[in-house]
């Protein structure tokens, strides 16, 4: 009797340990981290290719963060939920596009975009901001889109943390990273019509004003 109660005893507490140790496994697997969702490998998002990926913590883009395994990339940059960052107007080339970031609290932003559309944000001009510091809540922020960049989608990412000098790939201590699809435009061309109408106005106000100067 004594010897089954005692082998009942070590198999509960058998039990006990390796669900204990179970617990803990899964605990460890789950990634601190928060990582970007643009499509890898053409931009740097998955862990094996050192993609952009911050540590949680209480400084953040919108009204929250994600917590990833890994990079959920995807084509429309929306395996996480990305709200930090509004889109008030239109992007056009030529012309300035204005944001609006929404912070957690102070922090430094970095930001690319593939302007080319040649898959990534190498390439010189495409940093947009560098260490721009952000204040808790919404902050309007301003850049010029260039003349050449292509029609059409692209993507852009947006990294904030407390540090600064983030690049678009590797880790931060603290943050989050956030990847949009974005479209660019083409300046609306005038039509021939207004030009014609607008130089006919311009011609007969110089006639107006020759025809006055004769009169007095």
């Amino acid at each position: 009797m004594k010897k089954s109660i005692l082998i009942l005893i070590a198999g509960l507490i058998s039990i006990y340990i390796l669900g204990t140790i179970h617990a803990t496994a899964c605990v460890a697997t789950v990634s601190p981290y928060d990582y970007g969702d643009a499509p890898d490998p053409l931009y740097p998002t998955l862990l094996a290719n050192n993609g952009a990926r911050h540590e949680i913590s209480n400084l953040y883009l919108g009204a929250g963060v994600d917590t990833d395994d890994d990079g959920l990339s995807s084509a429309l940059a929306d395996g996480d939920v990305d709200d930090g960052i509004g889109f008030p107007n239109i992007w056009v080339r030529g012309l300035t596009a204005n944001i609006g970031v929404t912070s957690s609290g102070t922090g430094s932003l970095n930001a690319w975009v593939d302007f080319n559309g040649d898959g990534d944000w190498a390439d010189a001009g495409e940093q947009v901001f560098t260490n721009t510091a952000l204040t808790a809540g919404t902050n309007p922020l301003f850049f010029d889109i260039p003349d050449a960049a292509i029609e059409g989608y692209t993507y852009a990412r947006f990294r904030l943390n407390t540090a600064g000098n983030l690049d678009y790939f590797g880790s931060a201590l603290d943050g989050e990273v956030e990847d949009y699809r974005v479209e660019i435009t083409s300046p609306v061309p005038v039509p021939a019509s207004l030009v014609l109408l607008g130089m006919g106005l311009l011609g007969f106000a110089g006639l107006s004003r020759k025809k006055m100067t004769h009169l007095k």
